[in-house]
């Protein structure tokens, strides 16, 4: 079943959902910076607000029922399954774990981050997109480096998939790529413009946000769907 599309449009300053056909069904406007939004299991809408430094869960009519603002530029939050949210707290140079009464459960500093994600094993996946040291790193709970790929290009984004390889978004070098674990490259979407964000799919595919359009890969690395956007930043298919 394909569901629906959410969208981060930064330059729109709003997040907005698509159905199959392109068409707009739901759109969150004065979203100031929407750099990350993500459909939580009630409905509501967990969103990264960079200009406003806080992360932020909304109702589908706007009402704030959650907020964390202890930030500085943030660029992505996630709700774990422990109902705790982890957030890139990118200019603070720290990933945080946060508890629904706003207390910090863990921390990790020395990135720059831009994206993370809790994975499955209990470490954590992050694009460290410092100044001539970028890289994506996975590390464990204490904060050690236990995986590494060096020198990605401009990375915005990086998802661990199901095979066990790693799906980076390089702005620099206008692709998606997919690494396995020693890092030789093993599926390349190139010729995008200034991506951001890019998941696979259940299906095999791989859905970019780009500025100017969300589009759809399939495994041949041909467009299947596409709509246009302001800048997108963040992409989710539900």
């Amino acid at each position: 079943q394909w569901g629906f599309t959410l969208v981060a449009d930064y330059s729109e300053c709003r997040v907005v959902e698509f159905e199959e056909q392109g068409k707009e069904i739901f759109s969150l406007r004065d979203v100031y910076g929407a750099w990350d939004a993500e459909c939580l299991d009630n409905g509501n809408l967990l969103i990264t607000e960079y200009a406003l430094d806080r992360v932020v869960e909304v109702t589908r009519s706007g009402e704030e029922v959650w907020s964390f603002e202890d930030l500085r530029s943030p660029y992505d939050a996630d709700r774990l399954p422990n109902g705790n949210t982890l957030i890139a707290d990118t200019v603070n140079e720290r990933v945080i774990e946060v508890t629904h009464d706003k207390k910090i459960a863990w921390e990790y500093k020395g990135a720059r981050p831009f994206d993370c994600d809790r994975l499955p094993n209990g470490n954590t996946l992050i694009v460290d997109a410092k100044p001539k040291n970028e890289r994506v790193i996975e590390i464990d709970p204490d904060g050690k480096v236990v995986w590494e790929y060096r020198d990605p290009n401009a990375p915005f984004d990086a998802d661990r998939l199901s095979n066990g390889n790693t799906l980076i978004t390089e702005r620099g070098k206008h692709r998606v790529i997919e690494i396995d674990r020693a890092g030789n490259i093993v599926f390349e979407i190139d010729n995008l413009n200034a991506p951001s964000d890019a998941d696979r799919l259940p299906n095999g595919h791989t859905i970019v946000a780009e500025n100017g359009a969300v589009r759809e890969f399939d495994r041949q690395g041909r467009q299947v769907w596409s709509v246009v956007t302001g800048w997108a930043v963040e992409v989710n298919r539900y």
